[in-house]
């Protein structure tokens, strides 16, 4: 029997050939997609086939695939012997537009709205360089317009377009302020307190009510911004070839330096600065370098070097016998501060951080050093959230989450930064020298921290003689999880070694 014409069409066509992608073919697109996108540069290595599976969450099998496949395309080279390993050779290939589709396209409208925004911060840039640029800046960026109108090639014009970038950001800070949103500079300020009646118009998916209050704002929850929280013009010292953006308040006898963590600009403090105000201090925090304003030279940075810079800047602001207290990679930045410096100092606290890494923190380290030029910073970042934090917190604190978590999703910090910091946190070691350390010393954890187990910390105070230990309430982030409790067993300590 015959069947109608009409009954095998629909079968024909619902039975054909299907072009199926493998696994391997879909993490190779990832990969060229991160490539485009700039996460990594020419002759830049790729993390191992281990790390990538772990990353990426597939097997070192499909990743395999994926690797062979982008060197068959010419997208990636293999090197064999020491310092081998698969190395990219361009970002642009052969389908690499309709790669870069398919990866990109079910994210087009989130994305198109994170790059208006940042088309709005870009425009607020070039409106103040434009404001504040030196001859030297012009002439500086002419030479980058030059380049990027020059460049042969789609790798050599991102190049150049991400160093025309560089040279206007550059002729923004350090110079009169003239106007930001708040009105006084040219930049963007942070998001507004929880009191303010009105919102402005937020990023996408950002909360509808961000804090800005010193007592509730999350540290790094806006773009970086030279004005306080008020729209105050914030000051810039120019020390050790770098420039080092600082706030200090206070009018009181004795001061604290605060030195703020990886990947924490001098925000990190706004849940200390009441208590520590009130108490009657004066008070100094700044971005480190490779963060917030400061400048963000190519690394690797130090520990030493880091605490150089705070040293300059203490001595340019003619700031001594104060109380120097450090979190996380801001207390190994203070152990050499307190080795090299000790005369400067009346006290010395180090709040959730180690002597030495160890091979856990070596290797979760290690991990986020091969996440960050794939994945970016801000994933990373919220990672770190999930360690830093106890389960109270995310099981009760849904609202506070919510608004760090977005801080991390919008932070701006640079890949080369972020890894120059990295590496001040990978090579720190004062083991066999800390009881070389005379000044008062506080050493603190939160007794649940897993970033930075709190075993690590106690082998601090182990090593200098006459160290105290405390513990407060709270993981690696107890600085904000359980400020009122942390600011307590500080102040009780550095009151016992004011002046006078």
């Amino acid at each position: 029997m015959t069947e109608p014409a009409h009954a095998t069409e629909p079968f024909g066509a619902l039975l054909a050939p299907v072009t199926m992608r493998t696994a391997g073919e879909r993490i190779a697109e990832r990969l060229v997609t991160a490539i485009a996108l700039g996460e990594f540069e020419p002759g830049q290595r790729l993390p191992t086939e281990r790390d990538l599976s772990a990353t990426l969450e597939v097997s070192r099998t499909t990743v395999r695939e994926a690797l062979q496949r982008l060197q068959a395309a010419g997208y990636v080279t293999t090197r064999r012997g020491r310092g081998g390993g698969t190395f990219i050779q361009t970002g642009a290939g052969p389908g690499s537009d309709e790669m870069i589709k398919r990866t990109l396209g079910p994210a087009w409208d989130e994305l198109t709205q994170l790059l208006d925004y940042r088309r709005l911060i870009e425009q607020q840039i070039a409106r103040t360089a434009a404001e504040r640029r030196s001859a030297d800046d012009i002439e500086t960026i002419r030479r980058a317009v030059h380049e990027y109108a020059h460049a042969a090639g789609r790798d050599a014009s991102r190049l150049a377009d991400h160093a025309l970038h560089q040279a206007i950001a550059r002729s923004t800070p350090n110079r009169t302020r003239p106007r930001c949103a708040a009105g006084r500079c040219g930049s963007i300020p942070p998001w507004p307190r929880r009191s303010s009646r009105g919102n402005p118009t937020a990023p996408p998916a950002w909360p509808t009510v961000i804090s800005r209050s010193p007592t509730t704002r999350w540290p790094s929850c806006a773009p970086a911004c030279t004005c306080d929280p008020e729209g105050t013009p914030m000051p810039v010292a120019r020390v050790n070839d770098i420039e080092l953006n600082y706030k200090l308040e206070g009018d009181g006898e004795d001061t604290i330096v605060l030195i703020n963590g990886l990947a924490d600009d001098h925000q990190t403090w706004v849940l200390q600065m009441d208590d520590f105000l009130a108490a009657g201090y004066r008070v100094l925090r700044f971005d480190n370098r490779g963060i917030g304003v400061s400048s963000k030279p190519a690394g690797p940075y130090t520990s030493r070097m880091l605490a150089d810079d705070a040293k300059a800047l203490a001595d340019s602001l003619g700031i001594t016998g104060f109380h120097l207290m450090g979190v996380s990679m801001g207390g190994m930045i203070a152990q050499e501060y307190a080795l090299a410096y000790p005369g400067d100092l009346r006290s010395v606290t180090f709040a959730c951080t180690y002597a030495a890494p160890g091979p856990f923190c070596s290797r979760m380290f290690a991990m986020w050093g091969d996440m960050a030029p794939v994945l970016g910073v801000p994933f990373v970042m919220r990672d770190v959230t999930l360690w830093a934090f106890t389960v109270p917190f995310f099981e009760q604190r849904e609202s506070e989450l919510g608004e760090f978590e977005t801080a991390m999703r919008y932070m701006d910090q640079p890949v080369h930064a972020y890894l120059a910091q990295l590496a001040v946190i990978q090579g720190h070691d004062t083991t066999s020298r800390l009881g070389e350390i005379t000044t008062p010393s506080l050493v603190m954890a939160g007794e649940e921290d897993i970033l930075i187990p709190v075993s690590l910390s106690r082998r601090i105070h182990e090593g200098i003689p006459g160290s105290e230990w405390a513990t407060t309430k709270g993981g690696h982030g107890c600085v904000w999880e359980h400020p009122a409790e942390f600011n307590r067993t500080y102040l009780d300590f550095v009151g016992r070694h004011r002046k006078g």
